[in-house]
This record gives C-alpha cells, structure tokens and sequence, in this order.
C-alpha cells in the first residue's frame, strides 16, 4: 500500500540510511500492511482501515532512536587506532 510506505518514509527521512534502519522499516512495513488487511477483513473502508494503522503505531519515535543509536560495534568502527 502507497499510504503505508509514504508514510513510514517521511518518518525515516531523517534516519541515517543503514541496515538496521532498512530492516526497522521492512519490518514495519510487514507489520502495517498485515494490519491493513486485517482491518479491511474486519469490516473497515480504506480511510478507516489506514486511520487506525497509522494511529497505532505505539512509539515510532523510540524505535528510530533505537534505530539511530550506536552500538558497541559501530562505535568501535569510529573508533581511531
């Protein structure tokens, strides 16, 4: 779904482009369009169905801090020897 993917890339516009990031956002995009569909088999017409995925999203934000966050692996890469 366009709307999904749109979506969760203005939310990782900002996201340095690195592998767990594509990875948070496959992810996500699985998860959301699941939903989706979900909702639609539930009953829910296009806008609803989109309304309540987009508004579940718990904390998109924590996740692109996890997501952005360095880890002992990528500060030891920055680390100068």
């Amino acid at each position: 779904m366009d709307t999904i993917k749109n979506y969760l890339a203005s939310k990782f516009a900002n996201v340095p482009d690195t592998a767990a990031a594509e990875k948070a956002k496959a992810n996500l995009l699985i998860k959301l369009t699941a939903r989706y569909q979900e909702l639609l088999a539930a009953g829910k017409n296009d806008n609803e169905a989109l309304g309540t995925v987009i508004n579940e999203i718990d904390s998109i934000e924590d996740l692109l801090i996890t997501v952005t966050t360095p880890t002992t692996e990528t500060k030891n890469d920055l680390t100068l020897h």
